[in-house]
């Protein structure tokens, strides 16, 4: 059989399923071939412009032609060149064998590779601290992972589960890619990587024939190098090289990042667990006594947090929720816990604060949500979300038995793999809302290089908001938009929609601060002068807010004052106030 033949590519439940062997560059390539056809719609042309598209969106004064060449120069010829000679040769020639194949250049396919730590670096470079202090790469990845001990599961087998969150909103889940890896260096492991396609690495969530199982998560660091190696790259050697957990953790303490992640690593053979994280100067290792691992994007340790970059109040409050919702939902299960029931934990839309159905905003399901998976791996079994939208744990879940996939027909598979449902939303309207909110998504991340990406996303929160109206957290982020496009009269009404309706203290504070500059700029100085009088004194606890009330209560709000703002639409929030 050809090693590259038709036989090494099925189409199930619109996944693809590849199997690829040789060296790293050889199965970069036979996954070229194989998904040639179906890799320009997925998520490689955006990866290979994103972080450009970020730089040349960034508010002022990157906004300013000179400043944004700058910004785009450094980035293109220094930044990323000094991350590719950290490359090994191998990933080079993997990049090469890609980009052959697919008669793209190099340098897209090599930005595909580096995406991820290039736009860590860029928060923290040199012309970014001078240029523009507080420039924030705009889409925050985020993702949740739990790992159950055999004491917590109805067979006593290990169970672990993965919401992977990323900015890129629809190319990413309109390919779902599993890649059945067999390397032949001597003594690798064959591995199952779950990813899309054109991405060819076991690095961001992959389980190895040894039971060994790999979640990356992403962490926003002060501390950062160009001296470092990219996470997906080390994850990959990871799954490939290790058989337990000691080996996985003594192999990142020899490959550093360029920043700051975490791998949440199980060993089914061990009956162990660990969230490793990762600085480039530092790891530490995070494990539980009760047999639950829950794990966000905060670093447990206290050493390391104290350098961690908490970008926003309502960033940090869903970091929290995330991990508290994990921990609520799957403790009642203690003993009994099935994958069935990780499904649901992985689509849940409850807001752990309010304990009301969400859109987004402290849910464990959110808009990045493009992948979703449960493995047990003493079995080699997995279970993959197969809903082609995020968020995908609002569909379904396939189970994959990676020693028999390849031995039965599509059809056979068609007729006999059991399928679990994921979460089913209880409130009318908000899978409507969730549609409406990830076309605002996909303007504001995506389509952020046409010059009405703005208004776009603006018309798609309207609809959304309209389609679940009882959430606060849409009128709250409608009205922060429409506040950027100097829409006052309309943010001030969106704003005010939610004066009756359950928010969190840090997102009532966020409500308010716009409110108060709607007022402003609308010439109520006195209405917005009482409002942040009010607010300053309960704004104690978070600096960047009590700054801006305090601010507030000096002066009136200006219109230029606005180029300063940095949304994400992750969060009912902003970066910069």
């Amino acid at each position: 059989m050809s090693p590259n033949s038709h036989q090494d590519l099925r189409t199930f439940r619109g996944i693809h399923f590849i199997r690829v062997r040789g060296s790293t560059a050889e199965r970069a390539k036979a996954h070229a071939v194989l998904l040639k056809k179906f890799i320009p719609y997925g998520p490689m042309p955006v990866l290979a412009k994103k972080n450009e598209w970020m730089i040349r969106r960034g508010p002022a004064p990157l906004q300013k032609p000179l400043a944004q060449a700058l910004a785009v120069g450094f980035y293109k010829k220094i930044l990323v060149p000094l991350i590719e000679r950290r490359l090994d040769s191998d990933i080079r020639e993997a990049i090469l064998a890609i980009a052959n194949e697919l008669g793209v250049s190099y340098a897209d396919v090599r930005e595909c590779v580096i995406q991820a730590d290039a736009m860590m670096l860029l928060a923290r470079s040199s012309l970014m601290k001078h240029v523009l202090p507080e420039w924030i790469p705009g889409g925050v990845p985020g993702c949740s992972s739990a790992v159950a001990f055999p004491n917590w599961t109805k067979n006593g087998k290990f169970l672990a589960c993965r919401n992977f969150d990323y900015l890129i909103v629809g190319p990413w889940e309109a390919q779902p890619t599993v890649v059945f890896n067999e390397p032949t260096g001597s003594g690798e492991v064959p591995y199952v990587a779950l990813t899309s396609a054109g991405v060819q690495t076991g690095g961001l969530t992959a389980m190895n024939r040894e039971g060994l199982t790999l979640f990356t998560h992403a962490h926003f660091g002060k501390n950062v190098t160009i001296r470092g190696n990219p996470v997906v790259v080390v994850g990959d050697e990871v799954v490939r090289n290790c058989k337990t957990l000691g080996q996985a953790i003594d192999w990142v303490k020899r490959r550093p990042p360029f920043a700051n992640w975490s791998f949440v690593i199980s060993s089914a053979q061990e009956n162990d667990a660990a969230v490793v994280q990762m600085t480039p100067d530092r790891v530490r290792v995070h494990r539980v006594g009760d047999g639950l691992l829950t794990h966000t994007n905060y670093f447990h340790s206290d050493e390391l947090r104290k350098d961690e970059a908490l970008l926003s109040g309502s960033y940090c409050e869903d970091l929290k929720a995330r991990f508290c919702r994990m921990r609520q939902l799957i403790e009642p299960h203690r003993g009994q816990l099935e994958p069935r029931h990780l499904a649901k934990v992985l689509g849940d839309h409850v807001d752990f604060y309010s304990g009301e159905e969400r859109v987004f905003g402290n849910t464990l399901s959110v808009m990045t949500t493009i992948k979703s998976a449960i493995f047990e791996p003493e079995q080699q079994t997995f279970w993959m979300g197969d809903r082609k939208e995020s968020p995908v744990g609002l569909g379904d879940f396939v189970q994959i038995q990676t020693e028999k996939f390849w031995t039965q027909s599509v059809e056979e598979l068609e007729a006999l793999t059991p399928v679990l449902p994921g979460y089913r939303p209880k409130s009318p309207g908000l899978v409507e809302a969730v549609r409406h909110y990830r076309d605002a998504y996909q303007s504001f991340h995506l389509d952020n290089h046409l010059d009405d990406y703005q208004e776009k996303t603006w018309e798609h929160l309207q609809k959304a908001a309209e389609a679940f109206p009882q959430d606060a957290h849409l009128w709250i982020q409608a009205g922060i938009v429409a506040f950027k496009l100097g829409r006052f009269e309309l943010s001030r009404r969106d704003l005010e929609k939610t004066l009756d309706l359950n928010l969190s203290r840090h997102v009532r504070l966020v409500r308010d601060l716009y409110l108060a500059r709607t007022l402003d700029l609308l010439g109520e100085r006195s209405k917005a002068l009482a409002i942040y009088q009010e607010n300053y004194a309960h704004a104690h606890y978070e600096p960047k807010l009590k700054k801006a009330f305090k601010k507030g209560l000096r002066r009136a709000f200006r219109v230029t004052d606005s180029t300063q703002m940095v949304i994400d639409l992750q969060f009912p929030d902003t970066f910069v106030y």
